[in-house]
C-alpha cells in the first residue's frame, strides 16, 4: 500500500462520504416532528 500517493484522494473521498451521511442525518432529524 503506497499511502503517500493516495492519501489525499482517500481523504477527499472519505470526507465526501461523511458529508453525505451528515446531510442524510440532518434531513432525517428535520423530518421528525419536534413536538413530542
Amino acid at each position: 500500500m503506497s499511502s503517500a500517493k493516495s492519501t489525499k484522494k482517500d481523504l477527499e473521498t472519505k470526507i465526501a462520504e461523511l458529508e453525505e451521511k451528515l446531510t442524510k442525518l440532518a434531513s432525517q432529524l428535520e423530518a421528525k416532528p419536534t413536538t413530542q
